[in-house]
């Protein structure tokens, strides 16, 4: 492992891989598929958070992500009366096939926020270097 602290990037890099091989054989609907029980099994914990303790965890969990990969400084968010407005300028990671890193934000992070009782909207996503800007909200505000 080296002098590498924090491995979330070869997680991305062994995603990639997995997504690539779920295109090939099942194209987007398998791809869907698994991120959604990905995302159902793997962040049960802070979909459940969110949901008793309103948007502070899913912030906390963003900015842990960011500060982990050091570029803290391309995520910046603004909290307001139930609302968080995110804009990432550059995404540190960007998966191979084309179209996939904005499925991804929109599964992993929707479907965070969906389960959790909140609506999130996504605003802008540059497929090239994963720079977006997307609003969650509780439903019905």
């Amino acid at each position: 492992m080296g002098d590498n602290t924090y491995l979330h990037k070869d997680f991305h890099v062994s995603m990639d891989i997995a997504l690539a091989y779920i295109d090939k054989r099942y194209k987007k609907e398998g791809v869907t598929e698994y991120l959604n029980r990905f995302t159902d099994s793997y962040h049960k914990d802070l979909i459940n958070k969110i949901s008793q303790e309103g948007l502070s965890p899913f912030k906390t969990y963003l900015e842990n992500i960011f500060k982990a990969e050091e570029c803290s400084d391309a995520l910046s968010i603004i909290e307001s009366e139930g609302t968080l407005h995110v804009k990432i300028s550059k995404g540190f990671y960007v998966y191979t096939i084309s179209g996939y890193s904005q499925l991804v934000l929109e599964k992993v992070y929707g479907t965070i926020i969906q389960k959790a009782g909140y609506r999130f909207e996504l605003l802008f996503f540059d497929d090239m270097t994963g720079a977006c800007e997307f609003k969650v909200k509780r439903i019905g505000r």
